[in-house]
């Protein structure tokens, strides 16, 4: 099932403007923390995130950012988290899934979301799973949800270097914004701020994307001293 993936991430090229002209900037932590936290705010995150969770199709660019790059504020927030029923869901994912499946799949698609709002791979096979089941209202909000997230990590940086790094707050999200970009890696470094997903250098003229993974780092810092 996981070979799907990359031909689900194709038809989502279809509505994520890349090829647009962007204009990037940085995420900006010390005002999104100060939005997320704020009682009064329209960025108040468990607020934007129950109109995630509810269904909402209203969420604006802003809120997709708050939404994203807000969550490595949240106590919920771990890094190098792994869906605590990974090994029963991967058993799904190495497979075509059968209609027999997909009760049990849908189930366990939605609790890996609950666990980890931004698990691109659940997201987008649930997206998926709905399609096969005709249900394309459900199945274009969860790709439109993708598509907001996709956007706020593409605005963040033009991936040209670390200082203009595009930020992601999971090392997988990284791996998905090539996919959709159609480009795939042959190695991975990291200099302490930022992952270089390298190049071949006979197909392209630079030498890979920087993901900026700072927020990652700090976190994950955090909860090493905390234990």
């Amino acid at each position: 099932m996981l070979q799907k993936l990359t031909f689900i991430c194709v038809l989502l090229l279809t509505t994520v403007s890349f090829s647009q002209q962007t204009e990037f900037k940085a995420p900006s932590y010390a005002a999104i923390e100060k939005n997320v936290q704020d009682t009064s705010s329209k960025f108040y995150y468990p607020e934007l995130l129950k109109k995630l969770k509810t269904g909402s199709n209203s969420l604006s660019t802003s809120e997709y950012e708050h939404l994203y790059f807000g969550y490595v504020f949240q106590p919920t927030y771990k890094p190098y988290g792994i869906f605590s029923k990974d090994k029963e869901l991967q058993v799904y994912y190495q497979k075509d899934p059968d209609m027999e499946d997909i009760p049990a799949l849908k189930i366990l698609l939605q609790e890996a979301l609950d666990e980890f709002p931004f698990d691109f791979t659940a997201m987008m096979f649930l997206s998926y799973i709905y399609h096969l089941e005709g249900d394309e209202e459900k199945s274009a909000l969860l790709s439109k949800h993708f598509e907001g997230f996709a956007i706020a990590i593409r605005n963040s940086g033009d991936g040209l270097t670390c200082e203009t790094a595009m930020h992601v707050i999971s090392v997988s999200h990284e791996y998905h914004m090539l996919q959709l970009f159609d480009i795939e890696s042959i190695g991975q470094s990291f200099d302490g701020t930022c992952d270089l997903l390298q190049l071949d250098q006979e197909q392209y003229t630079i030498p890979g994307l920087y993901f900026n993974v700072s927020q990652i780092q700090k976190k994950n810092l955090t909860l090493i001293k905390s234990n």
